[in-house]
Protein backbone atom coordinates (compact mmCIF):
# COMPACT_ATOMS: atom_id res chain seq x y z
CA UNK A 1 0.00 0.00 0.00
CA UNK A 2 2.72 2.14 0.96
CA UNK A 3 4.59 1.59 -2.25
CA UNK A 4 1.66 2.12 -4.64
CA UNK A 5 1.23 5.68 -2.47
CA UNK A 6 4.61 6.64 -3.22
CA UNK A 7 4.39 5.62 -6.77
CA UNK A 8 1.49 7.74 -7.46
CA UNK A 9 3.01 10.74 -5.34
CA UNK A 10 6.08 10.84 -7.49
CA UNK A 11 3.85 10.52 -10.50
CA UNK A 12 1.68 13.41 -9.66
CA UNK A 13 5.48 15.60 -8.74
CA UNK A 14 6.14 14.56 -12.10
CA UNK A 15 3.27 15.43 -13.97
CA UNK A 16 2.90 18.71 -12.06
CA UNK A 17 7.08 19.56 -13.02
CA UNK A 18 6.58 18.41 -16.33
CA UNK A 19 8.31 21.45 -18.83
CA UNK A 20 6.99 19.75 -21.85
CA UNK A 21 4.53 21.67 -23.78
CA UNK A 22 3.72 19.24 -26.74
CA UNK A 23 3.78 15.05 -27.30
CA UNK A 24 4.19 13.56 -30.75
CA UNK A 25 2.46 10.42 -31.98
CA UNK A 26 3.11 8.44 -34.94
CA UNK A 27 0.35 6.25 -36.26
CA UNK A 28 0.27 5.60 -40.28
CA UNK A 29 2.64 7.32 -41.55
CA UNK A 30 1.04 10.11 -39.84
CA UNK A 31 2.66 12.25 -37.80
CA UNK A 32 0.07 14.03 -34.83
CA UNK A 33 2.00 16.88 -33.03
CA UNK A 34 -0.65 17.54 -29.41
CA UNK A 35 0.34 20.77 -28.00
CA UNK A 36 -0.84 20.16 -24.53
CA UNK A 37 -0.88 24.08 -23.29
CA UNK A 38 -3.68 26.28 -23.75
CA UNK A 39 -0.90 29.40 -23.07
CA UNK A 40 2.14 29.58 -23.23
CA UNK A 41 4.68 32.63 -22.23
CA UNK A 42 4.36 35.13 -24.62
CA UNK A 43 7.35 37.07 -23.38
CA UNK A 44 9.01 34.40 -25.12
CA UNK A 45 7.91 35.62 -28.64
CA UNK A 46 8.41 39.04 -30.01
CA UNK A 47 7.58 39.99 -33.79
CA UNK A 48 8.70 42.92 -35.62
CA UNK A 49 6.04 44.53 -38.29
CA UNK A 50 6.96 47.32 -40.97
CA UNK A 51 4.37 48.78 -43.14
CA UNK A 52 5.62 48.66 -46.57
CA UNK A 53 2.56 49.98 -48.92
CA UNK A 54 -0.59 50.70 -48.29
CA UNK A 55 -3.59 50.71 -50.81
CA UNK A 56 -6.92 52.56 -50.41
CA UNK A 57 -9.71 54.31 -52.59
CA UNK A 58 -8.69 57.69 -53.57
CA UNK A 59 -10.86 60.43 -55.18
CA UNK A 60 -8.15 60.36 -57.23
CA UNK A 61 -7.16 56.88 -58.15
CA UNK A 62 -7.69 55.37 -61.35
CA UNK A 63 -9.02 52.08 -60.32
CA UNK A 64 -11.18 50.95 -57.34
CA UNK A 65 -10.49 48.33 -54.91
CA UNK A 66 -14.16 46.32 -54.11
CA UNK A 67 -15.29 43.40 -52.04
CA UNK A 68 -16.34 40.53 -54.49
CA UNK A 69 -20.11 39.25 -54.48
CA UNK A 70 -21.82 37.60 -55.80
CA UNK A 71 -25.43 36.55 -56.18
CA UNK A 72 -27.14 34.87 -53.21
CA UNK A 73 -24.95 36.53 -50.95
CA UNK A 74 -21.52 34.87 -51.71
CA UNK A 75 -18.19 36.79 -50.64
CA UNK A 76 -14.92 36.54 -51.02
CA UNK A 77 -11.27 38.16 -50.03
CA UNK A 78 -9.91 40.82 -51.66
CA UNK A 79 -7.82 39.09 -54.77
CA UNK A 80 -4.24 40.74 -55.26
CA UNK A 81 -0.70 39.48 -55.04
CA UNK A 82 2.50 41.12 -55.80
CA UNK A 83 5.45 40.46 -58.10
CA UNK A 84 9.08 40.50 -57.41
CA UNK A 85 8.97 44.06 -57.70
CA UNK A 86 6.39 44.59 -55.23
CA UNK A 87 4.00 45.16 -58.14
CA UNK A 88 0.30 44.60 -56.61
CA UNK A 89 -1.86 42.55 -59.41
CA UNK A 90 -5.12 43.56 -57.99
CA UNK A 91 -8.82 41.98 -59.46
CA UNK A 92 -11.40 44.56 -60.01
CA UNK A 93 -14.24 42.27 -59.31
CA UNK A 94 -17.22 44.49 -60.42
CA UNK A 95 -15.26 45.33 -64.04
CA UNK A 96 -13.38 41.83 -64.69
CA UNK A 97 -10.36 43.19 -64.90
CA UNK A 98 -7.06 43.26 -63.45
CA UNK A 99 -5.08 45.98 -62.10
CA UNK A 100 -1.82 46.24 -61.66
CA UNK A 101 -0.64 49.12 -59.87
CA UNK A 102 2.98 50.30 -58.13
CA UNK A 103 3.52 50.10 -54.48
CA UNK A 104 3.46 54.13 -54.31
CA UNK A 105 -0.14 53.67 -55.63
CA UNK A 106 0.15 54.56 -59.04
CA UNK A 107 -2.02 52.89 -61.88
CA UNK A 108 0.44 50.91 -64.11
CA UNK A 109 -1.90 49.35 -66.24
CA UNK A 110 -5.10 47.24 -66.53
CA UNK A 111 -6.06 44.25 -68.63
CA UNK A 112 -8.37 41.25 -69.23
CA UNK A 113 -12.30 42.35 -69.51
CA UNK A 114 -15.81 40.41 -69.43
CA UNK A 115 -16.49 37.86 -72.60
CA UNK A 116 -15.40 34.04 -73.11
CA UNK A 117 -12.46 35.09 -75.59
CA UNK A 118 -8.73 35.00 -75.33
CA UNK A 119 -7.55 37.33 -72.14
CA UNK A 120 -11.17 37.19 -71.19
CA UNK A 121 -13.27 36.17 -68.11
CA UNK A 122 -16.77 34.53 -68.73
CA UNK A 123 -17.54 35.09 -64.63
CA UNK A 124 -16.17 37.39 -62.45
CA UNK A 125 -12.58 36.71 -61.22
CA UNK A 126 -12.01 35.66 -57.72
CA UNK A 127 -8.86 34.40 -57.51
CA UNK A 128 -4.79 36.12 -57.92
CA UNK A 129 -1.96 34.41 -58.00
CA UNK A 130 1.68 35.33 -59.48
CA UNK A 131 4.44 33.18 -59.59
CA UNK A 132 7.59 32.85 -62.22
CA UNK A 133 6.66 35.94 -63.98
CA UNK A 134 3.42 34.89 -64.74
CA UNK A 135 -0.33 36.00 -63.21
CA UNK A 136 -2.89 33.62 -62.77
CA UNK A 137 -6.32 34.69 -62.55
CA UNK A 138 -9.59 32.25 -61.77
CA UNK A 139 -12.89 33.33 -62.23
CA UNK A 140 -15.90 31.59 -61.21
CA UNK A 141 -16.50 29.29 -63.40
CA UNK A 142 -13.18 27.48 -62.86
CA UNK A 143 -11.51 28.76 -66.19
CA UNK A 144 -7.85 29.86 -65.03
CA UNK A 145 -6.24 32.56 -67.08
CA UNK A 146 -2.56 33.17 -67.37
CA UNK A 147 -1.01 36.27 -68.28
CA UNK A 148 2.72 37.48 -68.34
CA UNK A 149 3.47 39.99 -66.02
CA UNK A 150 2.59 42.81 -68.44
CA UNK A 151 -0.86 41.01 -68.96
CA UNK A 152 -0.21 39.63 -72.37
CA UNK A 153 -2.77 36.77 -72.44
CA UNK A 154 -0.97 32.97 -72.45
CA UNK A 155 -3.30 30.71 -72.48
CA UNK A 156 -6.75 29.11 -70.31
CA UNK A 157 -7.23 26.32 -68.86
CA UNK A 158 -10.49 25.24 -67.54
CA UNK A 159 -10.13 23.25 -64.45
CA UNK A 160 -12.63 20.37 -64.62
CA UNK A 161 -12.34 18.80 -61.31
CA UNK A 162 -14.81 15.88 -60.35
CA UNK A 163 -17.80 16.59 -58.04
CA UNK A 164 -17.03 20.14 -57.73
CA UNK A 165 -19.56 23.22 -57.46
CA UNK A 166 -17.63 25.97 -57.04
CA UNK A 167 -13.87 27.17 -57.14
CA UNK A 168 -12.50 29.35 -54.06
CA UNK A 169 -8.84 29.45 -54.41
CA UNK A 170 -5.59 28.38 -56.27
CA UNK A 171 -2.15 28.03 -55.62
CA UNK A 172 0.47 27.88 -58.25
CA UNK A 173 2.95 25.56 -57.19
CA UNK A 174 6.53 24.87 -58.90
CA UNK A 175 5.25 21.55 -60.26
CA UNK A 176 1.33 22.48 -60.74
CA UNK A 177 -0.85 23.31 -58.69
CA UNK A 178 -3.44 23.39 -55.95
CA UNK A 179 -7.42 24.41 -55.71
CA UNK A 180 -9.58 24.98 -53.11
CA UNK A 181 -12.88 23.75 -53.93
CA UNK A 182 -16.91 23.67 -52.49
CA UNK A 183 -17.48 19.62 -53.59
CA UNK A 184 -20.44 17.56 -53.42
CA UNK A 185 -21.52 13.91 -52.83
CA UNK A 186 -24.67 12.53 -54.23
CA UNK A 187 -27.74 14.14 -55.98
CA UNK A 188 -28.22 17.93 -54.86
CA UNK A 189 -31.92 17.54 -53.10
CA UNK A 190 -31.64 14.20 -51.87
CA UNK A 191 -31.74 13.01 -48.25
CA UNK A 192 -28.50 11.74 -48.96
CA UNK A 193 -26.50 14.57 -50.13
CA UNK A 194 -23.79 15.98 -48.82
CA UNK A 195 -21.56 19.31 -49.20
CA UNK A 196 -18.26 20.48 -47.97
CA UNK A 197 -14.72 21.44 -49.92
CA UNK A 198 -11.60 19.75 -50.67
CA UNK A 199 -7.98 20.53 -51.46
CA UNK A 200 -6.88 18.99 -54.53
CA UNK A 201 -3.65 19.05 -56.07
CA UNK A 202 -3.32 19.50 -59.74
CA UNK A 203 -0.88 18.02 -61.90
CA UNK A 204 1.78 19.84 -63.92
CA UNK A 205 -0.37 20.65 -66.63
CA UNK A 206 -3.12 21.79 -64.00
CA UNK A 207 -5.23 19.61 -65.83
CA UNK A 208 -8.18 19.12 -63.40
CA UNK A 209 -8.96 15.59 -64.55
CA UNK A 210 -5.93 14.18 -63.36
CA UNK A 211 -6.32 15.64 -60.03
CA UNK A 212 -5.51 14.30 -56.52
CA UNK A 213 -8.14 15.37 -53.59
CA UNK A 214 -5.55 16.09 -50.48
CA UNK A 215 -8.35 16.85 -47.93
CA UNK A 216 -11.77 16.19 -48.06
CA UNK A 217 -14.95 17.70 -45.60
CA UNK A 218 -18.36 17.17 -46.23
CA UNK A 219 -21.30 16.65 -44.57
CA UNK A 220 -25.35 16.35 -44.96
CA UNK A 221 -26.46 19.44 -46.56
CA UNK A 222 -30.26 20.72 -45.46
CA UNK A 223 -31.10 23.61 -47.41
CA UNK A 224 -33.46 24.52 -44.56
CA UNK A 225 -30.93 24.28 -41.59
CA UNK A 226 -27.68 26.00 -42.79
CA UNK A 227 -24.94 26.09 -40.70
CA UNK A 228 -23.11 29.00 -41.98
CA UNK A 229 -19.76 28.55 -39.97
CA UNK A 230 -19.37 24.85 -41.43
CA UNK A 231 -17.48 26.03 -44.94
CA UNK A 232 -14.80 28.10 -42.40
CA UNK A 233 -11.61 27.09 -43.25
CA UNK A 234 -7.98 28.29 -43.46
CA UNK A 235 -5.34 27.11 -46.21
CA UNK A 236 -1.92 27.99 -46.44
CA UNK A 237 1.13 27.22 -49.11
CA UNK A 238 4.95 27.49 -47.92
CA UNK A 239 7.68 25.63 -50.72
CA UNK A 240 6.00 22.85 -51.43
CA UNK A 241 4.10 22.43 -47.71
CA UNK A 242 0.39 22.64 -47.50
CA UNK A 243 -1.84 23.47 -44.31
CA UNK A 244 -5.24 23.08 -44.30
CA UNK A 245 -7.06 24.12 -41.00
CA UNK A 246 -10.21 21.92 -40.18
CA UNK A 247 -13.41 23.02 -38.86
CA UNK A 248 -13.09 22.37 -35.21
CA UNK A 249 -14.91 24.45 -32.28
CA UNK A 250 -13.17 22.75 -29.53
CA UNK A 251 -9.01 22.87 -30.79
CA UNK A 252 -7.39 24.56 -33.25
CA UNK A 253 -6.58 21.45 -36.10
CA UNK A 254 -4.11 22.05 -39.05
CA UNK A 255 -3.31 19.27 -41.33
CA UNK A 256 0.39 19.77 -43.07
CA UNK A 257 1.20 17.80 -45.93
CA UNK A 258 4.65 17.54 -48.03
CA UNK A 259 3.92 17.28 -51.36
CA UNK A 260 7.63 16.43 -52.19
CA UNK A 261 8.47 14.00 -49.52
CA UNK A 262 5.14 12.94 -48.55
CA UNK A 263 5.59 13.46 -45.05
CA UNK A 264 1.71 14.50 -42.82
CA UNK A 265 1.62 16.44 -40.07
CA UNK A 266 -1.60 16.83 -37.74
CA UNK A 267 -1.09 19.97 -35.53
CA UNK A 268 -3.58 20.30 -32.59
CA UNK A 269 -3.67 22.69 -30.14
CA UNK A 270 -6.90 23.60 -26.99
CA UNK A 271 -8.54 26.20 -27.73
CA UNK A 272 -11.07 28.42 -25.55
CA UNK A 273 -13.45 30.73 -27.73
CA UNK A 274 -14.19 34.38 -26.75
CA UNK A 275 -17.59 36.07 -26.78
CA UNK A 276 -18.46 37.50 -30.11
CA UNK A 277 -19.03 41.19 -30.38
CA UNK A 278 -22.91 41.80 -30.07
CA UNK A 279 -22.86 44.48 -32.63
CA UNK A 280 -20.54 42.34 -34.94
CA UNK A 281 -22.67 39.32 -34.37
CA UNK A 282 -25.60 40.84 -35.20
CA UNK A 283 -24.36 42.42 -38.74
CA UNK A 284 -23.97 38.72 -39.26
CA UNK A 285 -27.26 37.81 -38.37
CA UNK A 286 -28.31 40.58 -41.29
CA UNK A 287 -26.16 39.53 -43.78
CA UNK A 288 -27.94 35.91 -43.50
CA UNK A 289 -31.36 37.16 -43.36
CA UNK A 290 -30.55 39.28 -46.48
CA UNK A 291 -29.14 35.62 -48.63
CA UNK A 292 -32.24 34.15 -46.87
CA UNK A 293 -34.70 37.00 -48.59
CA UNK A 294 -32.81 36.77 -51.78
CA UNK A 295 -33.26 33.09 -52.49
CA UNK A 296 -37.02 33.74 -51.74
CA UNK A 297 -36.86 31.44 -48.82
CA UNK A 298 -35.09 28.58 -50.65
CA UNK A 299 -32.10 28.61 -48.02
CA UNK A 300 -32.74 28.76 -44.42
CA UNK A 301 -29.82 29.36 -41.83
CA UNK A 302 -28.94 28.64 -38.04
CA UNK A 303 -28.50 31.47 -35.84
CA UNK A 304 -24.84 31.87 -35.41
CA UNK A 305 -22.61 30.37 -32.80
CA UNK A 306 -21.85 33.57 -30.09
CA UNK A 307 -18.80 31.62 -30.23
CA UNK A 308 -16.30 31.11 -33.39
CA UNK A 309 -14.24 28.76 -32.76
CA UNK A 310 -13.39 27.52 -35.90
CA UNK A 311 -10.01 29.18 -37.33
CA UNK A 312 -10.48 31.92 -40.15
CA UNK A 313 -7.54 31.75 -41.64
CA UNK A 314 -3.42 30.35 -41.21
CA UNK A 315 -0.18 31.54 -42.53
CA UNK A 316 3.22 30.97 -42.96
CA UNK A 317 5.79 33.02 -42.27
CA UNK A 318 9.21 33.57 -44.56
CA UNK A 319 10.92 31.05 -42.27
CA UNK A 320 7.99 28.80 -42.30
CA UNK A 321 6.34 29.17 -39.28
CA UNK A 322 2.78 28.67 -39.11
CA UNK A 323 0.45 31.55 -38.10
CA UNK A 324 -3.46 30.84 -36.90
CA UNK A 325 -6.08 33.12 -36.46
CA UNK A 326 -9.92 33.00 -35.68
CA UNK A 327 -13.00 35.27 -36.68
CA UNK A 328 -13.48 36.71 -33.04
CA UNK A 329 -9.97 37.79 -32.63
CA UNK A 330 -9.39 39.51 -35.32
CA UNK A 331 -11.46 43.01 -33.90
CA UNK A 332 -9.77 42.64 -30.40
CA UNK A 333 -8.98 46.24 -29.16
CA UNK A 334 -5.78 45.15 -27.70
CA UNK A 335 -4.76 43.56 -31.11
CA UNK A 336 -5.39 40.86 -33.25
CA UNK A 337 -3.99 38.19 -31.87
CA UNK A 338 -2.54 34.64 -34.31
CA UNK A 339 -1.22 31.82 -32.21
CA UNK A 340 2.19 31.05 -33.47
CA UNK A 341 3.17 27.28 -33.91
CA UNK A 342 6.87 26.82 -35.24
CA UNK A 343 8.01 24.54 -38.36
CA UNK A 344 7.72 21.36 -36.47
CA UNK A 345 3.81 22.09 -35.64
CA UNK A 346 4.41 23.24 -31.92
CA UNK A 347 2.95 26.11 -30.13
CA UNK A 348 5.31 28.88 -29.62
CA UNK A 349 2.40 31.33 -28.12
CA UNK A 350 0.54 34.21 -29.42
CA UNK A 351 1.18 37.52 -30.72
CA UNK A 352 -1.16 40.66 -30.60
CA UNK A 353 -0.82 42.94 -33.74
CA UNK A 354 -2.38 45.80 -33.52
CA UNK A 355 -1.79 47.26 -37.03
CA UNK A 356 -4.13 44.21 -38.36
CA UNK A 357 -7.11 44.83 -36.48
CA UNK A 358 -9.81 44.30 -38.59
CA UNK A 359 -7.40 42.52 -41.53
CA UNK A 360 -7.39 39.25 -43.20
CA UNK A 361 -3.65 37.79 -43.84
CA UNK A 362 -4.28 36.71 -48.12
CA UNK A 363 -0.67 35.09 -48.45
CA UNK A 364 2.85 35.57 -47.01
CA UNK A 365 6.57 35.02 -47.23
CA UNK A 366 8.96 37.70 -47.53
CA UNK A 367 6.29 39.79 -47.73
CA UNK A 368 2.42 39.96 -46.34
CA UNK A 369 -0.36 40.84 -47.55
CA UNK A 370 -3.61 42.07 -45.43
CA UNK A 371 -6.89 42.99 -46.88
CA UNK A 372 -10.14 43.87 -44.86
CA UNK A 373 -11.54 41.78 -43.73
CA UNK A 374 -15.18 39.78 -45.42
CA UNK A 375 -16.35 39.57 -41.51
CA UNK A 376 -16.22 43.97 -41.75
CA UNK A 377 -18.54 43.52 -44.42
CA UNK A 378 -21.17 41.23 -43.29
CA UNK A 379 -23.80 43.99 -43.20
CA UNK A 380 -25.79 45.41 -46.39
CA UNK A 381 -23.64 47.80 -47.98
CA UNK A 382 -20.74 47.15 -45.75
CA UNK A 383 -19.46 49.08 -43.40
CA UNK A 384 -15.35 48.54 -43.77
CA UNK A 385 -13.77 50.53 -46.62
CA UNK A 386 -10.97 47.82 -48.27
CA UNK A 387 -7.87 48.31 -47.86
CA UNK A 388 -4.65 46.36 -48.38
CA UNK A 389 -1.46 47.00 -46.94
CA UNK A 390 1.81 44.98 -47.48
CA UNK A 391 3.80 44.29 -44.99
CA UNK A 392 7.17 42.02 -43.76
CA UNK A 393 6.31 40.55 -40.13
CA UNK A 394 9.31 38.93 -38.39
CA UNK A 395 8.87 36.88 -35.28
CA UNK A 396 11.79 36.03 -33.10
CA UNK A 397 12.11 33.27 -29.95
CA UNK A 398 13.69 33.66 -26.95
CA UNK A 399 14.31 29.53 -25.79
Amino acid sequence: MKYLLITFTILLLIGCNSKETYVIEKKDGLEIVKNIKRKMDNSKISYKFETISTLENREDSEYSINFPTYKMGRNFDLGVDIDEDLNFYLLDFKNYKVVKIDKEGKLIKSFGREGRGPGEFPFNPVVIDYRDKKVYVLDLSGRLTIFDKDGKFINFKPLEVKNTRAFYNFFKLKSGGVSVNEMYDGKFGSKDFKLGYGVVRLDEDLNGKNSEILYLKNHKFDMKNIDPENFIAGISVFDNNIAVAELSRNSFEINIDNLENGKKIKVIKPYSGIARDKEMLQKYEEALVKVEKESNSLFKFKKPDKLKKSISFIFHDEKGNLLASTDESIFDLEGHKFSVFDKRGVYRGDIRVKELNGMNIISCGDYCIATTSLAANYSEGGFAEPKVILFKLNLEFKE
